[in-house]
């Protein structure tokens, strides 16, 4: 008994199509052979947030923490914050300069609060996500934004479509970097 196998790759989505006989789901009425090219899209995506899957965008994004359980009652916190927000203003320099003074992030402080190129729902809290991926984010400092780890400031650099292959192939390999600063602009 032999079968036969195709793997399908679409836009990142991954489809098994295997022959009549080899696998049937369990409680499945039909072979995978037999579904058709949507339900198997469906099949190989099915745990992964839609959101996730349509807003593929990369944002530059620094940010300053106040962990919880400190001296500060929280609206103390947010003055505080108020008040770094004036100091700050929308230099990208002086955001760095702060985070290195005040953030409570072991990871991050001493490199400005940088935490690199992050994508949707992968990298920040969703409270982040949610201010950093708007339908078209504004560069500059938000915040404070709470969440389980504490209040933050967060400084987005910039946010915008990722290259495609063939671009990363045959562009320098700082001009994404350069592409996604620019947009900030």
């Amino acid at each position: 008994m032999t079968s036969s196998a195709c793997l399908l790759l679409l836009g990142g989505a991954t489809a098994l199509h295997v022959g009549p006989r080899a696998v049937r789901s369990p409680g499945a009425a039909r072979s995978v052979s037999t579904m058709g090219l949507l339900d198997g899209l469906a099949e190989a995506t099915k745990h992964l947030p839609i959101q996730q899957m349509i807003d593929q965008r990369v944002a530059k994004v620094s940010h300053i923490l106040m962990k919880p359980g400190g001296s500060m009652t929280i609206e103390e916190a947010r003055a505080q914050f108020e008040a770094w927000k004036v100091e700050i203003g929308g230099d990208s320099d002086k955001f760095a300069e702060v985070a290195r003074r005040v953030s409570e992030c072991e990871q991050t402080s001493e490199k400005g609060g940088d935490l690199g190129y992050c994508t949707r729902l992968k990298q920040l809290p969703r409270q982040i996500d949610d201010v950093v991926f708007v339908k078209e984010p504004v560069p500059g400092v938000y915040g404070p934004i709470g969440t389980k780890q504490g209040l933050h400031l967060v400084y987005l650099h910039s946010c915008g479509e990722p290259m495609g292959r063939t671009e990363a192939l045959f562009d320098p390999p700082n001009s994404l970097k350069e592409k996604l600063n620019q947009v900030g602009k």
